[in-house]
């Protein structure tokens, strides 16, 4: 790969942190500013060049002019009239199409034949209008969009709910400006919707002060719980050897029904892996030596709906190898759920404690030619 080259049109406040931001991390060997006031323009690259000391890159920065974008890779326009008290970014249209204009014009006129990355507001507008002026083709005009917004967004959340913003998946879309809006329906924190996750705010609080307070010996850090919801129903689990682009030569075993002891209480019926070796206080005792749960071949009449799903969820993570699907049947909807995708899952031949082992038993299959079958699977996607 040649060098990184990054020219930079105007060294306001926007332009100077995408400047630091390039150089920060290591993502350009040469950096060019250009701006109508050239002592401010070389007072931030000296700024950022004193700072490459301590970087173990130290890239080209220097002031010029349009002509010296005829070999940069990327132009970064930040230029534009500043949004004055009481003026929303559309008033700013008129005054900024016409600085875009003469922008463009001039960087297309030293040959330049890269990408164009637009921040000037309103933001949406000046980008079609510097796709037009330069008659690059669309996919190398960029406009940053609502991509600030966004950011502020996940970081409200994290504040406001005591997350790592970096586990907030959320987005602003529309416009940058008044008219833009959030995604609630599809904002999640970590794989959870968000939605739920609030939802029932008083008894998510109590819990996690039980956990944090060390309820059950965990260890907490402030971004390591995700809330489930609970669906009442019965719970499937799916065996599945193969690969998602080749679905005609995978095998999907016949699922089995993981069925709990029909003396616990609803609430219970779930599995966990504390739940496995150890009943706490608060829980339902088993009588006497009784399993937590048993497995049973699934109703064949739903056997099908069932074994779709899996493979819909196992395709849908371009899935290959073996892996365990779990999927619970709301009860009141009928709707199915996929709990789990566990890729590369533990294999057991253990009829009466794991599903794996129960799935070979109604197959009348052996552990042995599960474990040819998953081998044989691994070489021929090798020789694919």
């Amino acid at each position: 790969m040649g060098k990184q080259k990054v020219a930079v049109v105007g060294t306001g406040m926007v332009g100077a942190s995408y400047a630091y931001s390039l150089v920060n991390q290591g993502l350009v060997d040469e950096l060019l500013f250009i701006n109508i006031d050239k002592k401010q323009a070389q007072a931030h690259a000296d700024d950022i060049i004193h700072g490459t000391c301590f970087l173990p890159k130290q890239p080209k920065i220097y002031v010029g002019d349009f002509k010296d974008c005829v070999d940069a890779d990327v132009v970064c326009i930040t230029a534009g009239a500043p949004q004055l008290p009481g003026e929303t970014r559309l008033d700013l249209v008129e005054k900024n199409a016409q600085i875009m204009k003469t922008i463009v014009g001039e960087i297309m006129k030293s040959g330049f034949d890269g990408i164009i990355l637009v921040a000037s507001n309103p933001v949406d507008i000046m980008t079609q209008v510097a796709q037009r002026e330069s008659g690059l083709p669309y996919n190398r005009v960029i406009g940053s969009g609502t991509t600030l917004d966004t950011a502020r967004l996940r970081s409200n959340l994290a504040n406001y709910l005591g997350y790592n913003s970096t586990n907030i998946h959320a987005y602003i879309i529309g416009e940058h400006g008044d008219s833009s809006l959030p995604l609630w329906s599809t904002a999640t924190l970590g794989q959870h919707l968000l939605l739920d996750v609030v939802n029932d705010s008083n008894a998510l609080n109590i819990q996690l002060d039980k956990m944090f307070e060390g309820f059950r010996g965990w260890n907490l850090v402030t971004d390591g719980i995700i809330a489930e919801s609970f669906i009442e129903g019965p719970e499937y689990t799916v065996l599945i050897v193969g690969s998602y682009h080749q679905p005609e030569f995978a095998k999907i075993y016949p699922p089995v029904e993981r069925v709990f002891h029909p003396s616990l209480p609803e609430q219970e019926k779930f599995l966990s892996f504390d739940r496995l070796w150890e009943i706490y206080e608060e829980e339902s005792p088993m009588p006497s030596e009784e399993n937590f749960y048993e497995y049973q071949l699934c109703d064949p009449e739903i056997q099908m709906g069932i074994k779709k799903i899996a493979w819909d969820a196992f395709a849908a993570l371009n899935g290959t190898g073996y892996t365990r699907v779990d999927v619970r049947v709301d009860k009141h909807t009928g709707q199915a759920n996929v709990l789990e995708v566990n890729a590369q899952c533990g294999i057991s031949e253990d009829e009466n404690f794991t599903s794996i082992g129960a799935i070979l038993k109604y197959t009348n299959q052996t552990f042995t030619e599960l474990v040819i079958h998953i081998i044989n699977d691994a070489f021929a996607r090798r020789k694919n």
